[in-house]
């Protein structure tokens, strides 16, 4: 998204997605307490992108992690890598 409002535990989606499709990132576990998502968004148009959204559908569903980030400027043709990783305590 292009939104630049700081992250906040009550947000239920992106500030100002761009309306890209949402895209399914390849989940994995590359250790015993990690979980791991990466998605790669194509874009077909101009944008300054300031935002990120994990969500538990690609249509509808819930923002499970949103964040704001310094302007990443694409054109028709760029794409990006998100990476989301969640680290678990062992044992609790």
């Amino acid at each position: 998204g292009t939104g630049a409002t700081a992250a906040a535990i009550g947000d239920t989606a992106l500030q100002k997605a761009t309306g890209n499709a949402r895209v399914a990132g390849t989940q994995y576990n590359p250790s015993a307490n990690l979980y791991r998502s990466v998605a790669t968004l194509s874009y077909t148009a101009t944008a300054a992108i300031t935002e990120w959204g994990l969500f538990t559908a690609s249509t509808s569903g819930t923002l499970f992690d949103r964040f704001v980030f310094s302007a990443i400027n694409v054109v028709n043709g760029d794409s990006i890598a998100f990476t989301f990783t969640l680290t678990l305590t062992a044992g609790g």
